[in-house]
């Protein structure tokens, strides 16, 4: 797990902010070289500056995103480095 300097919460993108859903979705994303990532920020303000302001986001603990990993399969954790178009 990437190393996030002590801190116990990260922001992720979500792919839907329907108040009608039933359960949040992790947006995971597929980089060029086929690797599933999910991307996590420190702050919104960094996620927003990647992501754009109409992304759909939660916070989430960072012990949690272990546990994500196993049930969602990704590769990496994207932290603060982009990927919401796909690219590092």
């Amino acid at each position: 797990m990437p190393d996030v300097a002590g801190a116990e919460l990260v922001y992720v993108p979500i792919a839907s902010a329907d108040p009608e859903a039933t359960e949040t979705v992790v947006a995971l994303r597929v980089l060029p070289d086929g690797i599933t990532v999910v991307p996590a920020f420190l702050d919104r303000d960094r996620l927003v500056e990647v992501c754009g302001e109409q992304q759909p986001w939660m916070l989430i603990p960072v012990e949690r995103l272990a546990d994500l990993q196993g049930e969602l399969g990704f590769e990496q954790i994207l932290l603060d480095e982009g990927g919401c178009d796909g690219r590092r």
